[in-house]
């Protein structure tokens, strides 16, 4: 298992918050999917150490 550190700043307020949701773009979803389609297809978990809940920012 590889381990990385990813430090990201973002506009959170088109995100239904950090957390993956069914049916609703979050952070956490949207960055899984970038990252899976650059390492190839290889799937990628991504575990927050901080959140953002919806309408914060």
């Amino acid at each position: 298992m590889t381990r990385l550190k990813l430090v990201l700043a973002y506009d959170g307020r088109p995100y239904a918050g950090w957390q993956v949701q069914h049916e609703k773009d979050t952070v956490q979803s949207v960055v899984e999917e970038a990252l899976t389609r650059i390492l190839k297809g290889r799937q990628v978990r991504i575990h927050g150490s901080g959140r953002t809940d919806t309408g914060v920012h």
